[in-house]
């Protein structure tokens, strides 16, 4: 099959591993299964480099926005030209590519804005080429409590061969606003730890973020957590903010004023070596997000053999509890948080070697493509 992945967040270049680098190992197994795969994304800069050797990646171009997509607010004047610019130029290269017959199925990773180009191809053109769609949680979610928004959704998923959900929570909620059944389909990626390490706790105990500095990863609540912790006995630990993002100058003040500046290091972006050592050196990963389904870092922290602290959101605390992987705390709270983080440094816990064995074997998308790919042929043979 020749399949098309349309996707608002991609990789700019092989060193961008911040943006949905799951995809790269979606796109390893479908080509590995003997099928063609492109990608079909907006432009992010004035260059890009592929991220896989041989892949065809489609930058088109638009009324660029600084930020990730999910998190711009469209409501001014600027920011509205832009969405319409977005959708405009997208739907045209799925209409380009349709009539070229360069693809056989789309496969749209989040409903909106990728889902809406082949929703309009389909209805301006009646094109008879199918798409499927995967929802990631920031689409869904973000729209959910948004009538015209929903309304907008159901349409593109009544239209599509198949829905697929990140989330067992989120397969649910998908499900019941397209009136129609959703499947699970993980986001993942391979992400083997280093060789060394695992001798124990380190003294003073290390914890890690992994992410965007945004509001909805919550990491704006875990500094005012690791704050309250000063406050309640100032016990000793060092944490790693690895990422960067729109919050990161106002969370750098923060730690600054609180003086935190001994105790919490910002790394910014980092290549996956560095990333790898990261998760080796830390003690317990912690994952603070207002919005989830299952991250990809729950997933690497996992293989890496560490525990996590985890809000409950999305799926998060339910697998966390299930397979005795942490702690769940609440999101928005940075008490919570404070006590966690306490707890582990004064009593470190380990996760269930059993628990995360059973977790990683549904999450890994080598174990799920097959079923995909069944999907995606009978899309095809409609």
């Amino acid at each position: 099959m020749r399949i098309c992945i349309a996707t608002s967040t991609f990789p700019a270049d092989p060193r961008d591993t911040l943006a949905s680098p799951f995809l790269l190992d979606t796109i390893e197994v479908l080509r590995r299964a003997g099928h063609e795969v492109t990608v079909l994304t907006q432009a992010r800069r004035d260059s890009h480099e592929a991220p896989l050797p041989g892949l065809e990646v489609i930058w088109f171009p638009w009324r660029r926005l600084q930020g990730r997509l999910a998190e711009i607010d469209f409501s001014s004047p600027s920011a509205a030209l832009a969405a319409a610019s977005l959708v405009y130029n997208g739907t045209r290269q799925v209409a380009r590519l349709r009539r070229t017959s360069a693809v056989d199925v789309f496969l749209c990773c989040w409903v909106i804005p990728s889902g809406l180009y082949l929703y309009l191809d389909t209805l301006f053109s009646r094109s008879r080429v199918p798409y499927v769609l995967w929802a990631l949680g920031s689409d869904v979610n973000k729209y959910s409590g948004n009538p015209l928004a929903c309304a907008v959704l159901r349409r593109i998923a009544r239209r599509a061969a198949h829905l697929y959900a990140d989330g067992h929570k989120l397969c649910a909620d998908f499900g019941r606003l397209a009136g129609r059944p959703c499947e699970f389909l993980p986001t993942f990626r391979a992400f083997p730890a280093m060789n060394g390490g695992g001798g124990g706790v380190s003294q003073p105990p290390t914890f890690l973020y992994v992410g965007r500095h945004s509001t909805v990863k919550g990491v704006d609540c875990l500094v005012d957590g690791l704050v309250e912790l000063k406050e309640k006995g100032d016990p000793p630990y060092r944490f790693v903010l690895a990422g960067a993002g729109e919050l990161t100058d106002a969370l750098r003040a923060k730690v600054e004023r609180h003086g935190l500046t001994g105790k919490v290091q910002f790394t910014g972006r980092v290549s996956d070596e560095d990333l790898r050592g990261l998760y080796q050196r830390a003690d317990c990963v912690v994952i603070p997000s207002r919005s989830e389904s299952i991250p990809v870092v729950l997933s690497e922290a996992l293989q890496c053999g560490k525990p996590i602290i985890v809000t409950d959101v999305g799926d998060m605390g339910m697998l966390v509890s299930r397979h005795r992987l942490g702690r769940v705390v609440p999101r928005e709270d940075p008490s919570a948080l404070a006590r966690a983080l306490g707890e582990f440094i004064a009593a470190p816990f380990a996760l269930d070697g059993s628990g995360r064995d059973a977790l990683l074997s549904e999450l890994m998308f080598e174990n799920a493509a097959p079923k995909l790919i069944r999907r995606l042929q009978e899309a095809v043979q409609r």
